[in-house]
């Protein structure tokens, strides 16, 4: 397999498993009120509208290594929560430093506002928790996420010109 094809092929099982994902979430969210559709359609459109799923790919590229052939259900939802988290990392940075594009398209608070886009964006991470849950990989995965804040804190903090961080 070239690595073009591996990359198609981690990208389509991917999106495949997320495609699948918010279509159970939208039902979820319509018991609760029609009103909680917005929030899962701005993030599941924010989500699928781009990207090349390079977070999914590394992630099937590492469980290469364990000569794993097959991507396995816990495997697909370690992907598609690398991708969630990567949607809820990215509409957090957009408010964060006000861009406006991202994607290709406005970036979620530009579409909804900051109130709802923050909300879009806990809402990925929830979900990117609740699909790691399933993999098995929580350790690792909240090293991560704790590793992302304490770096965009390093940012903010620099722009606020606090302390000189290179």
């Amino acid at each position: 397999m070239t690595f073009q094809e591996a990359l198609a092929r981690a990208k389509k099982e991917a999106e495949r498993g997320l495609t699948a994902f918010f279509a159970k979430k939208r039902q979820e969210a319509k018991k609760i009120s029609p009103h909680c559709l917005m929030l899962v359609d701005s993030v599941a459109e924010f989500t699928m509208r781009g990207g090349k799923r390079t977070r999914a790919f590394l992630c099937w590229l590492g469980a290469q290594t364990t000569k794993e052939t097959k991507i396995s259900k816990e495997l697909r939802y370690a992907m598609m929560a690398l991708e969630l988290f990567q949607s809820f990392a990215l509409i957090h940075d957009d408010i964060i430093d006000g861009d406006t594009i991202r994607r290709g398209g406005p970036t979620v608070h530009e579409q909804l506002g900051v109130p709802i886009a923050i909300l879009a964006g806990d809402l990925a991470l929830v979900w990117a928790d609740e699909l790691m849950g399933m993999g098995g990989e929580m350790n690792i995965y909240i090293r991560m996420k704790q590793e992302v804040i304490f770096g965009q804190s390093l940012d903010v903090i620099r722009k606020q010109k606090k302390i000189g961080i290179s």
